[in-house]
């Protein structure tokens, strides 16, 4: 028990250190500590089966030892790991995405929905038309993937962006350029994020919501 406790403890403080350096993420310090309990429990009570020597020591060494329950514990333990190192895959997504002239022109709204992420819109009365550039990196399986989806109705454009797939760290941002002239209104829905709006000297009708981030305006 004190092993295990001091094991614990000095764990946690080198977690904390190399999360303040900015080396490690939070989920590489849990990673890292779950896997090691993991194989330790596996080894001790389904492999090795040292409780149950302990209290029938005699019995075990007559008896031929079992092969299926080291054999399966084996399997869960490489599976274990497998899933482990596929869950440190390093991730890096980009999008790009701009509305074509003949649609521009009938647009007059834009709906932003992004589930996971930043969103920078920048207003700027020197660029025409609308832009969107995303980027997305973290850790996760091989097979995730950044889907972007959009279409118009009734005047508004309806873009949605989200990652999907699992992930153990995932960190985003989507840089939204609006022209001067391009629209009369923008919607934006960052459901865990940040929203952040530069410019904003020309008039635009803004509707933001970050229901777990904060809003920032600059005029810069």
């Amino acid at each position: 028990g004190s092993h295990l406790a001091g094991a614990t403890l000095l764990g946690t403080l080198l977690g904390i250190g190399r999360m303040t350096a900015g080396a490690h993420f939070l989920s590489d310090v849990l990673w890292s500590a779950w896997l090691p309990w993991f194989i330790g429990w596996l080894l001790y009570y389904f492999v090795l089966r040292v409780p149950q020597q302990e209290d029938h020591p005699q019995h075990n060494v007559a008896r031929q030892p079992r092969r299926l329950l080291p054999l399966a514990g084996y399997g869960v333990l490489a599976s274990s790991m497998l899933f482990g190192l596929a869950m440190a895959t390093p991730q890096d997504s980009r999008t790009y995405y701009a509305p074509p002239p003949e649609q521009l022109a009938q647009l007059h709204g834009l709906q932003l929905t992004v589930p996971r992420g930043d969103v920078e819109l920048i207003l700027d009365e020197r660029a025409e038309g609308i832009s969107l550039n995303a980027s997305y990196s973290g850790f996760g399986l091989p097979t995730n993937r950044l889907v972007q989806h959009s279409e118009v109705s009734q005047g508004t454009l309806h873009y949605r962006l989200e990652p999907r797939g699992l992930y153990s760290e995932i960190n985003g941002q989507l840089t939204v350029t609006v022209g001067a002239a391009a629209l009369a209104r923008v919607q934006i829905n960052a459901e865990r994020g940040d929203i952040r709006v530069v410019g904003g000297r020309h008039a635009l009708q803004l509707e933001l919501n970050a229901p777990q981030g904060e809003i920032e305006r600059s005029n810069n």
